[in-house]
């Protein structure tokens, strides 16, 4: 179907419209709606369609979307042509409604148009439908695009009007004969006529000079327009003032003239304020010129007084209350630059409004001299005297002299520098420190130091350790210091401390000379560390480093340090015991330069994958060659050891022999299955019980028919020996007849084949449950290979079968398109039967309720990506919320005592996960069930 074509007013073909029509048929006739739909179709009208025949199924029709037409049937068993149009009314909707009926009089039909009602098409007469439709569309669209022009030019005309009543000039129109037919607020306000005054006035009764009047209708004439044209114009009241007007002819659409429209400003106030103003300008010309004289004599005075400032040596400048530069002298502008016209905090502080504690705003408050010291924008110190002074005219100003003492700064702030270094150095010095003279006299000294010595920071300097320290002490202080400046070299000890309080310590104590810029010795700088602590922590580590040492060795697993190329660093008895029979590793080779007879290349890819992605990585079942010479299990983990910043310094080998273990496992799994095939025995001969025993009831049926079919086939041998005679005894015949009666041949030719055809039928059934137990059955080989999913699920369905046709269905969603999968065929089977048992349980629990008859099973399979997906679901009463944590711990179990051993789970999660690299979920919800899923990937032995 292709887009519809819209006609416009003339019937010509418009745009294409994208969408296709939407179309509300009311029919309660499928079939004459499908004409109806037929005929629009073959008449190329693009649409979609909705058909209703009651009154609320119109209703949500019009509720749910939009629709661009209406076809409707007169007579409805539950509606009515009349009472959809009515709906149409009352919703306000202007929709093209056409009546299609096949049994509507005229008069009705007359009628229903009157109602509103846009056509009426016969059934019979189907061709006028498409061009009454497309017909009606178009006038449809005329009636919206009328409608809204109507609405434009109405909110237009709208805005003009709130326009011309709100303008601040007086706006007119006049028609052809001259009179005016508008007249706004500001009009009437002006010119002191009301609106329906106005109505019949003339506009030459505005306009009392004639001849002015002349002039400016010969130029609107000649022009088309008058721009700001200025007029004497007469109020009502008799009064004569100038206005400014301007005038444009107002032309229809044919550009005939109609009339004019007039916007006019009074200009009366405006001339009185210029005369004011002209008056004013002459007496102000007049004072000006005596200011002049004055201002001169004070301009002669004011260059002397600057000149004198010119030539002072330092920086000199005015300043007003508004923080403005009014002059400054030579000087200054030789340093920094001519600031005149600027403001001071943007001249020396580069900012953009008043500083929050500022100098001149002091003076000018206290009206006192204020001394302070700036940096300036040159980078240089002054020192500024700030006086506060009345100028000539007596306007409050404020004279700053500016004294460079940027060497004397510059030597302050090196010294403080020296000092602030000094301070900060010491002070950031964790440990004790200090600096001395080369007298012994402590010239400053850190908090560290003074706390030691119970001495306040700052009472430290000039004094010596004689006023601190025990004497012998201090004695023996001041001897490092003199062998210290007499070597000029830094001397290390270790030596005692005795605190105030009387505590006594050993520091490591480091003593450097401090030389001037000529090398000659000044004095000492000393830094004393507190070592108890490191000393009671390297006792702590060779403590640690000899428990350490002890628990490596007494680890009952297989542990190997190795550095981050693989170099063994230490090792302990068991790593010795498992892998180097007839001797010990070598410290510092790596470790495949020894002859282990185990999977290298397993190996060596799990140390590279545990460096690459810096986490543990496990091994499984690495064969290894055991010290009495057989193959077994190793089972390897290798962890990082890691510093703060994510960098691997070394590796841990962590393993241990797993081959018990995995003989344990084996034979675990072996006690499952059998203990399963136990479980489902019972069932089973059940399942083979019932088509046996119709085999064998066929069979006892048939051996009954051959009797009888040998006695007939012996009366029938007689027969043929008379017939050969050329006799025929009737005392034969009567015997054959009678052993046919007793035989009955029809109803045997008609029963012995159902009999065969059951008793094979029964002999496939317990042939396939055969197989199927064969398939569940097979025997664990230890080695992955390739599984078709879908025969093992029939398989466990088939064996497992009595377990679950009681209480529930089974439905199957097997994907035929399912690549084979490596498993483990007899463990991945053990699964699927502990999940369909799972799911058969379940169901009873809620079927034994009685709450419902039968549960379902379904299981499905399906491909995704690299991976194979199993379902198992239910339709049990779903695992509550506190226990799902717990469904895959060994020996948890929900069952009744007897009825599970909590295993099954625990089993079926090492199975999928640990043996196969897959993963086991579930989903559940109450009252619902659960979906057990399981997820295989397929593509690991490349089939």
């Amino acid at each position: 179907m292709g887009p519809y074509q819209k006609m416009d007013s003339e019937g010509n073909g418009g745009g294409t419209v994208e969408k296709p029509l939407e179309i509300l048929i009311i029919e309660d006739s499928q079939d004459d709606a499908d004409l109806v739909v037929r005929e629009m179709r073959h008449g190329g009208i693009d649409f979609r369609y909705q058909r209703v025949d009651t009154a609320p199924q119109m209703n949500a029709a019009l509720d749910n979307q939009t629709w661009n037409l209406i076809l409707s049937d007169y007579d409805l068993p539950k509606f009515s042509g009349p009472a959809a149009l009515q709906i149409v009314k009352e919703r306000g909707l202007d929709l093209p409604f056409i009546v299609v009926s096949g049994k509507i009089g005229e008069e009705k039909a007359i009628s229903f148009m009157k109602s509103g009602a846009h056509d009426y098409i016969m059934k019979s007469n189907l061709s006028r439908l498409v061009p009454a439709v497309q017909r009606e569309l178009r006038e449809a669209e005329e009636r919206r695009k009328r409608l809204r022009a109507e609405a434009e030019l109405k909110e237009t005309k709208n805005h003009l009007e709130k326009v011309l009543e709100k303008t601040a000039d007086a706006i007119g129109i006049v028609n052809q004969r001259g009179y005016f037919t508008k007249w706004n607020k500001m009009a009437a306000q002006l010119y002191g006529y009301s609106y329906e005054e106005m109505s019949g006035i003339h506009f030459t009764r505005l306009y009392p000079g004639k001849k002015a009047m002349e002039i400016m209708l010969g130029q609107l004439r000649r022009d088309g327009f008058i721009c700001r044209y200025e007029i004497d114009m007469q109020k009502k009241d008799g009064s004569i003032a100038p206005f400014e007007i301007s005038i444009s002819l107002l032309r229809d659409a044919d550009s005939k003239v109609v009339g004019s429209i007039c916007v006019a400003r009074d200009l009366s106030e405006l001339k009185k304020t210029l005369a004011e103003v002209t008056r004013m300008n002459e007496q102000l010309s007049q004072e000006i010129e005596e200011r002049h004289r004055v201002e001169k004599a004070l301009e002669n005075e004011r260059r002397r007084f600057f000149a004198i400032l010119d030539e002072l040596p330092g920086m000199v400048y005015l300043q007003a209350p508004d923080y403005s530069i009014l002059f400054a002298n030579r000087y200054f502008k030789e340093k920094i630059g001519n600031p005149e016209g600027k403001k001071c905090y943007h001249i020396f502080h580069d900012r953009h409004k008043p500083c929050e504690i500022c100098a001149v705003r002091e003076v000018f408050a206290t009206n006192a001299p204020v001394l302070r010291e700036v940096k300036g924008p040159n980078g240089r110190f002054y020192q500024l005297h700030d006086y506060p002074f009345t100028d000539i005219d007596g306007s409050p100003l404020m004279l700053q002299l500016g004294i460079d003492i940027t060497e004397r700064k510059q030597a302050e702030e090196a010294l403080r520098e020296i000092q602030g270094q000094q301070k900060a150095i010491l002070d950031n010095i964790p440990d004790i420190a200090w600096l001395k003279d080369k007298e012994g006299r402590y010239i400053a000294a850190n908090e560290p130091f003074a706390q030691s010595c119970g001495v306040r920071q700052e009472d430290l300097e000039g004094k010596t350790d004689l006023d601190l320290w025990p004497r012998k002490l201090a004695e023996k202080y001041r001897r490092d210091d003199q062998e210290v400046m007499r070597t000029l070299k830094r001397l290390v000890l270790e030596e005692p401390i005795v605190y105030k309080e009387g505590k006594f310590t050993q520091v490591e104590t480091i003593k450097t000379p401090i030389l001037n810029d000529k090398g000659e010795v000044i004095g000492t700088s000393g830094i004393a560390r507190d070592i108890t602590a490191r000393k009671q922590a390297e006792d702590k580590l060779r403590r640690a480093h000899q428990e350490i040492e002890q628990l490596f060795e007494s680890i009952p697993f297989m542990m190997i340090g190795l550095s981050p190329d693989g170099r063994i660093s230490h090792w302990n008895h068991e790593a010795a015991k498992i892998l180097w029979v007839n001797g010990t590793p070598a410290t510092g080779n790596k470790l495949q330069d020894h002859s282990l007879s185990w999977e290298w290349d397993k190996v060596l890819q799990g140390m590279e994958n545990c460096r690459e992605k810096g986490a543990p990585v496990r091994l499984e079942d690495i064969r290894y060659q055991r010290p009495g010479g057989k193959d077994g299990f190793l089972g390897i983990t290798f962890s990082p050891i890691m510093e703060e910043d994510s960098r691997i310094t070394g590796l841990i080998l962590l393993g241990r022999d797993i081959t018990e273990q995995r003989l344990l496992e084996a034979q675990l799994a072996q006690a499952q299955k059998l203990e399963s095939i136990g479980q489902l025995a019972a069932g089973i001969a059940h399942e083979i019980n019932t088509p046996i025993q119709y085999v064998g009831d066929n069979i006892r049926f048939l051996l009954e028919a051959f009797e009888d079919l040998t006695a007939l086939m012996s009366e029938y041998g007689k027969l043929r020996a008379v017939v050969q005679g050329g006799e025929v005894a009737p005392e034969v015949i009567k015997e054959l007849e009678k052993v046919e009666d007793q035989t009955d041949p029809e109803y045997l030719v008609k029963e012995i084949p159902k009999a065969i055809e059951q008793s094979l039928g029964g002999v496939a059934r317990v042939a396939k449950i055969v197989r199927a137990m064969k398939d569940f059955s097979h025997p664990g080989i230890g080695e992955k290979t390739a599984v078709d999913i879908n025969k093992a699920v029939e398989s466990t369905i088939t064996v497992a079968r009595n377990e679950w046709k009681y209480v529930a269905e089974m439905v199957t969603d097997l994907d035929p398109g399912l690549p084979l999968v490596p498993c483990l065929p007899d463990e991945f089977n053990q699964v699927l039967l502990n999940l369909i048992i799972n799911a058969a349980h379940a169901i009873d629990e809620v079927v034994g309720k009685g709450e419902q008859s039968k549960g379902t099973i379904t299981i499905s399979t399906r491909k995704d990506g690299d991976w194979v997906e199993v379902q198992v679901k239910d339709t049990g009463a779903g695992i509550p919320e506190e226990i799902k944590s717990k469904i895959f711990d060994p020996f948890f179990t929900t069952k009744q005592v007897g009825k599970g051993t909590g295993q099954g789970l625990a089993i079926s999660h090492s199975v999928i996960v640990d043996k196969h690299g897959g993963t086991i979920s579930f989903e559940t919800e109450m009252g619902k069930g659960t979906t057990f899923i399981i997820r295989l990937p397929w593509g690991s032995l490349g089939i």
